[in-house]
This record gives C-alpha cells, structure tokens and sequence, in this order.
C-alpha cells in the first residue's frame, strides 16, 4: 500500500540533501570569488626562482601581498592544467590583477638573459667574483662549491677544486641560474673542449689530466703573447722530465 507520509518525507529528504550541496557549491564559489580579488599592492617585479613548486610560489606571492590565498593559487593551477608549466624569471605584477591573472601571468615566459664573458688566464678566485658580480650571487658561496670535493667529484673533477677546469668563454645564462648550474656548464664546456685526442696527447708525453690543466694554467699566466705559449710550455715541460719543482 502506498505511504504518502513516507514518500513526502523521502521527497523533502532529497530537496534538503540538494539544497545543502548547491549551499555548499555557493558557498565555494563565492569564497573563491573573494579570495580571487585583487589586493592593491604596489607594482612590483618578483623573481621566480627555476625549480619553485606551486606552493612555494603561492606562498611568496602571499607573503608580498598579491594573492589573497596561496591554496585559490595552487586551485587554479590545477584547474587550469599549468601546474608544471610555471615560468621561472622576473614577473611583473601589479595591484589592480586577480589571482587568476597572476597564475596567467607566471604562465608567460619572462626569463631575463645575462651575457657572461671569463677571460683566459684566470685564477679560479678572480672567475668567481666574475660570476658573483654578473649574475648576482654570493662569492663565499661559489667559493665554497668550488672547493667542496663532492661536488668536483660530480662533475668529473677527481681533485678537491676547480682550478683550471672553469672554461673560459662567453657564456649566455638566465639571471636567475643558480650557483650549481653555472659551475656546472663551464665545467661541462671544459669537457666538451678537451677532445679525446688531447687524453691521448698528455698520455703520450707523461702527463696525467690535471697535469695538464695545471700547466695550461701556467702557461696562460706566464704568456704575455699568443706566440709565447709554446716556448713557455716547452720550457716547463722540460723542468718537469728533469723533475725540477
């Protein structure tokens, strides 16, 4: 038999259970809707480092004041898809933009290229400062990397430095390379440059690999003239068959 009692019941059951989802889905909505409001902070460029997650963008944004909420940020950047294609580099924001139009924004290209030319004939101190002032960076933190024996030992380096193996070139960077990664590409430019017939060469005459990077050194530093290097080398290289110092 049928129970209208019941059925009204189960009816206004489904109609409260509904009315509590499209409250909540309002409710969703329009917090997303206030966070998403822009803050009026001052225009201001801020440097998105390479490797930062969503999180830690959103919450360098919050604490400068553009964003309303890092999570509507980490939100939108799942919604949207962009969570991976974030750009490092300086971007420009201003007050008057919505969180959605900062997500927008760091999805744009705005890395800022640096120009960097290390001379021949360097000590490794003097390249350091070379880097540390083009780019930015800490000299007593480049000279702890180029002196912290693991690292060489990344690198292919089996000595505990980077004496000579710092290739000379001009090189063209992002201003927001790190430390790391910089060392790295001049190294890994000295490997690219020391041909294996040039192994072969050291081995032939005796001299191990560092052997030759150190005297090339030498070399370079003594050599007032293009024309000079190989009587400057010769004349070492016979100091060190006679064992000489």
């Amino acid at each position: 038999m049928f129970d209208l009692k019941k059925s009204v019941k189960k009816e206004w059951f489904l109609v409260g259970g509904m009315l509590v989802v499209l409250w909540c889905v309002v409710g969703i909505l329009g917090a997303a809707w206030w966070l998403n409001r822009p803050t009026g902070a001052t225009e201001q460029i801020v440097a998105i480092e390479p490797g930062m997650t969503v999180p830690q963008i959103g919450h360098h944004l919050y604490t400068v004041g553009l964003i309303r909420s890092p999570h509507l940020l980490r939100f939108f950047a799942r919604l949207n898809g962009t969570g991976r294609r974030l750009m490092a580099g300086p971007h420009p924001f201003h007050g008057n933009m919505t969180t959605w139009q900062v997500l927008r924004e760091l999805e744009r290209p705005r890395e800022q290229l640096v120009d960097i030319t290390v001379p021949e004939g360097l000590r490794m101190s003097q390249t350091v400062k070379i880097l540390a002032n083009k780019l930015d960076m800490e000299v007593e933190v480049l000279l702890d990397l180029v002196q912290d024996t693991e690292f060489c030992k990344s690198l292919g380096v089996s000595v505990g430095n980077l004496e000579g193996y710092m290739f000379p070139e001009t090189y063209r960077v992002s201003a927001a390379t790190t430390e790391k990664k910089m060392l790295t590409t001049m190294v890994e430019h000295f490997w690219g440059a020391f041909a294996p017939r040039f192994r072969s060469r050291a081995k032939q005459i005796g001299l191990s690999l560092h052997d030759v990077v150190i005297l090339a050194s030498i070399v370079e530093g003594e050599a007032q003239l293009d024309t000079e290097r190989s009587t400057v080398a010769a004349v070492y290289h016979n100091r060190l068959k006679k064992k000489m110092r």
